[in-house]
């Protein structure tokens, strides 16, 4: 049974404070644009369960689970690694966390401006 171990929050507006009490975070998406809801649970160090689509790949990288869309046995499969094994679950939370700093403002900055220079020479 899922009652007293999974809440179901609705709309909140502290969401790092919610994603900084938590084990796992689940993307279950049949597609998406970019994932920037993924990013911000793996910069709170997270490990991540996230649907099988090449842009949540493009995203995660290795750094996290995958399960096929439509298929609640796969993202059971892939939860019940994680928490069932606290090594590899701090392992992905590790790797998740590493991998979001990629996604960071400050670097996007930078790559914008170096564009901007290389156009204006």
């Amino acid at each position: 049974s899922l009652e007293g171990r999974v809440v179901f929050l609705g709309e909140t507006l502290n969401v790092y404070r919610i994603l900084k009490g938590s084990d796992v975070y689940v993307h279950s998406v049949l597609s998406e644009g970019f994932g920037l809801s993924v990013v911000e649970a793996m910069a709170a160090g997270l490990p991540v369960v996230v649907s099988d689509i090449e842009s949540l790949r493009e995203v995660v990288g290795d750094s996290g689970l995958y399960f096929k869309r439509r298929d609640p046995r796969s993202l059971a499969r892939a939860l019940k690694r994680l928490l069932s094994d606290e090594r590899t679950r701090m392992e992905y939370s590790k790797r998740s966390h590493s991998r979001a700093e990629m996604f960071d403002i400050s670097k996007t900055l930078e790559g914008y401006m170096k564009i901007y220079k290389e156009v204006i020479r």
